[in-house]
């Protein structure tokens, strides 16, 4: 097996990533923000040993080849990414009762 690839969060991923935490701490407080940073990180090292894991459901019904998602259990988040030739590039974490394709072909979200 290779060297693992590194994740890259993009910076509109990034952002929703902020935004969510930022709910969480508004609405839950401090113990569940932590518990969903945790997630994230743990789901990241699993795409970094998996790449291919996640579903190319999205990729498919919106013409983004390549684009993968995979769910943030036990959260409502599904992270999406794409596998590059030397990194991970997480493009969008975004809540499950988003409008998905609309946020995904959105005009700062072009991968």
């Amino acid at each position: 097996m290779g060297r693992p690839l590194p994740v890259v969060v993009l910076p509109r991923a990034e952002q929703d990533i902020d935004d969510a935490i930022g709910r969480y701490l508004d609405e839950a407080g401090v113990e569940v923000a932590g518990r969903f940073t945790e997630a994230l990180a743990s789901a990241f090292a699993l795409l970094v040993r998996n790449p291919g894991i996640g579903s190319l459901r999205h990729a498919t019904l919106l013409a983004l080849p390549g684009m993968r998602c995979w769910p943030l259990r036990p959260w409502p988040h599904l992270i999406f990414y794409l596998e590059r030739e030397r990194r991970i590039d997480v493009v969008r974490v975004l809540h499950g009762a988003r409008d998905v394709p609309a946020s995904l072909l959105g005009p700062d979200d072009a991968p």
